[in-house]
């Protein structure tokens, strides 16, 4: 964290305003939980007034991406400033699920969001858990004596990085079926470097769309076939 040489202003401007900020409400549904959450929109409505009122704002600057050998990551600085010059700020980083624009924003948009919640100590009407919460075992449909999925449990075996991608890719996916885009799902999965831990835990979210799922084989196997 970095900060001002003084805080006293900001820390008692933010002070009155944690006073009258009551949370913000979850009024997004989480698919593969079961669950809400608070969108970015959401946390900012709830703040803002409270913040300005103040002399308090925000500001989130994204970084550059980076790439390293674990992956390419994106970095955000979120900076609370007091109408007096002082400030406090932290950085937080992101894996990128995917090289594009469309890879960027959503970490960006998740990063400023948490990164929001956690510098103003926001909290939600309802325990917060689309990040980073374990599948309830209640969810999962139990199969036969005997039979078992390579994928079920695949979720709780990574790590909360890897957990945050698989459900962005998952997102996305059902984001390109939405949209007709079948081929650019396909390649998400199978064509975007995913380690096969991560690919597992995607397909365990994504078995309340089975027809997805069933089209994603259909494409594999046509493209096993075609490349023998």
């Amino acid at each position: 964290m970095n900060k001002s040489e003084s805080i006293d202003k900001l820390a008692s401007a933010l002070s009155k305003a944690q006073a009258t900020i009551l949370g913000s409400k979850k009024e997004q549904n989480n698919p593969f939980f079961h669950s809400k959450y608070s969108d970015l929109n959401t946390c900012w409505i709830s703040v803002r007034e409270h913040l300005t009122t103040n002399g308090l704002s925000i500001t989130q600057l994204p970084g550059k991406v980076e790439v390293t050998d674990a992956g390419r990551t994106i970095s955000l600085e979120t900076v609370l400033m007091h109408s007096s010059g002082q400030y406090i700020s932290t950085e937080a980083s992101l894996p990128v699920t995917k090289p594009d624009a469309h890879g960027c924003a959503s970490a960006i948009t998740y990063l400023r969001r948490i990164s929001l919640s956690s510098i103003l100590s926001l909290t939600a009407y309802e325990q917060d858990d689309d990040g980073n919460a374990s599948i309830d075992p209640k969810t999962v449909k139990k199969k036969g004596k005997g039979s078992h999925s390579p994928t079920d449990g695949a979720m709780n075996e990574l790590s909360k990085e890897e957990h945050l991608q698989a459900e962005e890719i998952a997102l996305d996916i059902i984001s390109c079926f939405e949209g007709n885009k079948p081929i650019e799902a396909y390649e998400l999965l199978h064509e975007s470097d995913l380690s096969n831990e991560i690919q597992l835990g995607v397909w365990e979210l994504l078995k309340p769309h089975s027809a997805m799922r069933r089209e994603l084989k259909k494409m594999k196997a046509d493209n096993n076939t075609t490349q023998h």
